[in-house]
């Protein structure tokens, strides 16, 4: 039999075991189904069935020999699955493997977690993203409408000095009718001091959005209420604000360093009053040929910690992420991933940032980061998987998702956005609706109490 089986037959299987996130400490049955074309797993003979966590951990605290396992007991269902019982114990991964007599089957992998992180759901997003509103090159549904497509489940959309408003953000997700969510945001740039400007030959210091403003660029997302507006409208008071924070300053400072901690930490506190999330976008950001923070105002900001979250990626990986990545560690914000984009046109990878909280709403994500319950991913070419930074917990947590439960997820978030006429497909609204159901009904078979994003 193991030798037709090694033989004749497709090995490994390829299948699927539910749910694959569970809670720690709770028996629980688990549903081991094939996929279809493939041999069902209840219909091979001399099955067996056993388990290891992915550290070599025990039940009891010991540490596995290295070709030790836990032996379980199996039955094969009707549908030709097969469907167990078990408890696992502690925190982490769990490696499943099916055999027919000798031969390896198939195998799963299942990660229990504690109750605080299962009680709250996996989602991927970007903090930081551009549209035509500023210097983008597509509108903002097409810019939400691509997000979706890549797997994202929210996305920011953060131009330059243009506020998009909670309305406008909520129109722009109805008209990708997918289940994305857009949160409000913009991209920060301050008066400079009055009769001193910030300025440079490069063209981008030129454009309208930045001129005679202070090298510092902040992000507001989810914010209720527009802080370029209020610096703009309110420029007296905005100044005389700004020049009294100067004051209590080390006179060391350069005047214009003076104004950039004084003036950035005056929108932090604004964008906290407004109810968003204060992100320190691109620290080490090169342009050109010299970082356009210097070290002193980078320093005495991290210091200060006025700031939620700090962009450890933006854009592709390079040089500026290397030390945005080790650097972030300094100022005890959450570390999140901004796409920057500006080009919405192309399907190569995005930097995301994967949040967990207690389901897809603006108030739920901005607290989940507020909390540091979050990871920050950049793709990198030709390597799997990306490279994530973050707490270790967390960071373990989200390697086991990007293997087992995001491809599936981003399938559905693509089969969403196939349905869209921007797509070329024929619209049908009934297909789409029915789409996104789909993708919610994954995230619940993927948990074993039913987690869903309605």
């Amino acid at each position: 039999m193991e030798n037709f089986i090694r033989d004749n037959c497709r090995l490994p299987v390829k299948s699927v075991l539910l749910p694959m996130i569970v809670p720690c400490g709770k028996k629980l049955r688990f549903f081991w189904r094939s996929l279809w074309g493939y041999l069902p797993l209840g219909s091979l003979e001399e099955p067996s069935l056993r388990f290891l966590k992915h550290d070599g951990g025990l039940p009891g605290g010991k540490t596995a020999h290295w070709e030790e396992h836990v032996p379980l007991a199996c039955t094969a269902c009707p549908d030709g699955g097969i469907t167990f019982e078990v408890e696992l114990p502690d925190e982490g991964q769990y490696d499943f493997e099916f055999f027919c007599g000798r031969v390896q089957a198939a195998s799963a992998q299942v990660f229990a977690a504690e109750e605080d992180l299962f009680s709250l759901t996996p989602f991927k997003g970007d903090f930081h993203a551009h549209s035509e509103n500023s210097d983008g090159m597509q509108t903002r549904a097409f810019a939400a409408l691509r997000s979706r497509r890549q797997g994202l489940d929210f996305t920011t959309i953060t131009d330059h000095r243009c506020y998009c408003s909670q309305e406008e953000a909520e129109r722009t997700a109805k008209e990708t009718g997918t289940g994305v969510l857009v949160l409000p945001g913009e991209e920060i740039h301050l008066p400079c001091a009055p009769g001193g400007g910030f300025e440079g030959e490069i063209p981008w210091f030129k454009t309208r959005w930045v001129k005679g403003r202070t090298p510092v660029h902040l992000v507001n997302a989810g914010g209720t209420k527009s802080v370029n507006d209020l610096a703009d409208n309110d420029l007296p008071n905005f100044n005389k604000d700004v020049s009294e924070r100067c004051a209590r300053l080390p006179r060391a400072l350069s005047a214009a360093d003076r104004w950039s901690i004084a003036s950035s930490e005056w929108a932090f506190e604004k964008i906290r009053a407004f109810d968003g999330l204060a992100i320190f976008p691109h620290p080490f950001w090169n342009q050109p040929a010299r970082l356009a923070v210097s070290d002193r105002v980078r320093d005495i900001l991290f210091a200060d910690g006025g700031f939620d979250a700090v962009e450890t990626v933006n854009g592709c990986f390079g040089e500026e992420c290397v030390l945005n990545s080790n650097m972030f560690r300094t100022c005890g914000a959450a570390p999140v991933s901004g796409s920057d984009r500006h080009d919405f046109g192309k399907d190569d990878p995005l930097p995301f940032t994967v949040v967990f909280a207690e389901r897809l709403t603006r108030g739920a994500i901005l607290d989940a980061v507020r909390k540091k319950m979050c990871c920050s991913a950049v793709p990198v070419q030709d390597r799997k998987p990306p490279i994530l930074t973050g707490d270790m917990r967390l960071v373990r947590y989200v390697l086991f998702l990007l293997k087992n439960f995001f491809p599936r997820h981003d399938g559905s978030c693509l089969r969403e956005c196939l349905l869209h006429p921007a797509s070329g497909w024929e619209h049908d609204e009934d297909l789409q609706k029915k789409a996104v159901a789909e993708t919610r009904k994954w995230y619940a078979a993927a948990f074993s109490s039913g987690h869903d994003l309605s």
